[in-house]
């Protein structure tokens, strides 16, 4: 075989191209419906998942997979057990449609499958880099966006029913932890990450904002990796957000107390009690994937698209037993984590976990876990193989 060859067939094998592709698609794809699809989002919807199905195409195509066996990366099992679970539920969902139910149940199983197929292909820590540089680089372009739209009234960044500020804010918290990790290596990561951190704070979302601050902590703390100088500056730049737009979080805050918003934080408890009363009602499997919309009536003009509590929202969907298994995968993960606990990776993934459990109180995901189950592939593969890696060497 020639060189010339070798050189394409190390080309279409390389899945680097496709990592980082996918990475910018999982944060840029919340604007997807904003800009292209505002007069049907049932087709921006559909474009979603049709852009996953295409990577799935992608990924099968380009990499070359090793077909390595995983030892003791016992998260996998549950994140397939969860998967099956939920789509099991299909069956007997309180839904309007169960295709589209199927739909979006297929596009979680896509994602995590990607990952599998790029991870299982070539250095694992590259293309884990790769896509989470991607997953930056497409928030910082969706904070763009963000800043570039009218403001709304009550004075947060983003778009009431295409981008939404609490949407915007889970995309930039994670974007931003995921930033200071990769910029030890980075300084376009870094940058990024300062810009996501600055657009978070403009979205006032304010779960995401406490997870955030606990989390960034949390790294701070243990982020060997990082000077003092560095620090130092990142705790400036923090400081400096939080004085210049300290007078338009007033204005927010004497906004947030007029009148009665049942979105809003301490509007959370009336969606609660009813999340629970409807949950309650079908204790064991739940109402089922997709059901939350359906069952849970508009709140005044509120239609509330989920329980935004993580454990209120898997007890609503498949009852005990899908809060058990939800609670065994989250309980696997972090048992895993301990193990694992000198990897290179490990204190982000650790600073990921304190947010999404700090967030998962007063907000969650229409469909998928606060930890996505994509990057709950991507940690639990990327640490499996670089310690079986060191192991074999």
């Amino acid at each position: 075989m020639s060189a010339a060859s070798l050189q394409i067939r190390a080309a279409i094998t390389n899945a680097s191209p496709v990592a980082f592709l996918f990475g910018w698609f999982l944060s840029a794809r919340i604007a997807l419906t904003l800009l292209a699809f505002q007069a049907n989002p049932a087709s921006g919807s559909a474009a979603e998942i049709g852009v996953l199905f295409l990577f799935v195409f992608l990924a099968w195509t380009f990499t070359s997979s090793q077909q390595q066996s995983l030892d003791g990366a016992t998260p996998l099992r549950w994140i397939c057990a969860y998967l099956a679970m939920t789509g099991v539920s299909l069956f007997w969902s309180v839904t309007d449609s169960v295709v589209v139910g199927l739909a979006y149940w297929a596009g979680l199983a896509a994602e995590c499958f990607v990952i599998y197929l790029i991870m299982n292909s070539g250095d694992a820590n590259e293309n884990c880099e790769r896509i989470l540089f991607g997953f930056v680089g497409g928030a910082a372009f969706v904070g763009l966006i963000a800043w570039y739209l009218p403001t709304l009234s009550d004075l947060r960044i983003g778009d009431e029913d295409f981008l939404h500020p609490n949407a915007l804010g889970y995309v930039l918290a994670l974007a931003t932890l995921c930033g200071m990790h990769l910029a030890r290596k980075s300084r376009l990561a870094g940058l990024l990450a300062v810009f996501c951190g600055i657009t978070l704070w403009r979205t006032i979302s304010k779960a995401c904002i406490a997870g955030f601050i606990a989390s960034a902590a949390f790294y701070l703390l243990r982020a060997s990796h990082l000077s003092r100088r560095a620090k130092i500056a990142i705790y400036a730049i923090a400081a400096s957000s939080i004085v210049f737009g300290w007078s338009l979080v007033e204005a927010y805050v004497d906004m947030y107390d007029q009148g009665s918003h049942i979105e809003t934080l301490t509007g959370r408890t009336t969606i609660w009690s009813i999340a629970w009363e409807e949950g309650i009602k079908t204790p064991w499997l739940g109402h089922g994937f997709y059901s939350f919309r359906f069952v849970v009536p508009m709140l005044g003009d509120f239609f509330p698209w989920q329980a935004h509590n993580e454990l209120l929202q898997q007890l609503f969907c498949y009852g005990v037993v899908g809060l058990a298994v939800f609670a065994v995968l989250y309980v696997s993960f972090a048992r895993f984590l301990y193990v694992h606990r000198g990897h290179e990776w490990f204190s982000l993934v650790v600073a990921i976990f304190v947010f999404v459990l700090v967030r998962g109180i007063a907000d969650t995901e229409r469909f998928d876990l606060n930890f996505p189950l994509w990057l709950l592939t991507l940690f639990t593969m990327v640490i499996a193989r670089t310690q079986q890696e060191r192991v074999t060497a």
